[in-house]
């Protein structure tokens, strides 16, 4: 009788919900050049469109599966037809070890065609998705509007059994969701992912929960049990950059998810991704970016869902 004692690559998953959505949009709905630090993923249910990904326009229509991966530039054009565009969403931060999904399984942009008996079985769990979702922002908006709540200090973690469970009740249904979406996707996919050094993968894990921190070159040599050297040379081999170029993405990543998700501060949101002063993040950023955080906050208002 089998008994799991193995350690397994998806053990690193930590997925996080964004937002899960059904969306019905008029011909003229259209966007410029968005880029956010999550996976978002479209499943075209009635209509067609056409997205350019880093200035390369993608045309998807009903039945095909659109994934637009983090960090990378993104729009969309008003159509001249007059159908509306009918559309499933899902946006979450999937990651393994820090490295995002997209890249590790080499994802297509579109994948069209579709005819894996997944496909119904990914769209219906996809639309039951929607429902718990809304249920939980339901229970979390309750909840913020109770007398209890407004004595409760601000951004205090949510701990109430209720909506943990609705939580619990999400995470149940994106697994599912993730399972029947790799399923689908299984033809697409390589028999293993990009594999890197498992020291590398528990040193970016390591990384990504230290990020309002000093991290020092000899500490994550000494997490994973080996020389500074010989670490630099793995994790340069693995990720074609340098450790602390790593952590300098990372600390990046990191301030865009709160400018997009949080009322921090930039000067608090400095603080959680380590830089000791505003000023350091706000060069950072516009180095990284191109544009200031307090730019970037406000685009992201009017992020397609």
């Amino acid at each position: 009788m089998y008994t799991m004692n193995e350690s397994f690559y998806a053990d690193y998953l930590r997925p996080k919900v964004r937002w899960i959505r059904e969306m019905i949009k008029p011909p003229s709905y259209s966007f410029e050049r968005m880029n956010i630090p999550y996976t978002l993923f479209w499943i075209v249910l009635d209509g067609t469109l056409t997205v350019h990904l880093d200035g390369k326009p993608f045309r998807a229509e009903k039945g095909d599966l659109v994934i637009f991966p983090p960090n990378v530039t993104f729009g969309l054009h008003p159509r001249d037809d007059a159908k509306d565009i009918h559309y499933l969403s899902l946006c979450a931060d999937l990651k393994i070890g820090g490295l995002d999904l997209v890249h590790l399984y080499e994802l297509p942009v579109i994948s069209s065609h579709l005819s894996s008996p997944s496909l119904p079985s990914l769209i219906s769990i996809w639309k039951r998705s929607v429902t718990v979702f809304e249920q939980l922002g339901e229970l979390v908006a309750a909840r913020a509007a109770s007398p209890q709540q407004n004595a409760m200090p601000e951004r205090a973690v949510i701990s109430h059994t209720d909506i943990s469970v609705q939580y619990f009740g999400l995470h149940a249904e994106l697994f599912q969701w993730l399972h029947h979406f790799l399923l689908l996707m299984r033809p697409y996919l390589p028999d293993e992912p990009l594999l890197f050094d498992p020291r590398i993968v528990k040193a970016c894990d390591y990384i990504q929960q230290r990020l309002g921190q000093p991290i020092r070159l000899e500490e994550l040599a000494k997490h994973v049990h080996v020389s500074q050297s010989h670490f630099s040379h793995l994790f340069y081999k693995s990720l074609g950059l340098s450790p602390i170029e790593y952590v300098q993405k990372s600390r990046i990543q990191r301030a865009k998810e709160l400018l997009m998700n949080s009322s921090y501060t930039i000067k608090e949101i400095a603080e959680k991704t380590g830089y000791s002063e505003q000023s350091q993040l706000s060069r950072a950023f516009r180095k990284a970016e191109g544009i200031s955080p307090f730019r970037y906050r406000h685009a992201s208002r009017s992020i397609p869902k």
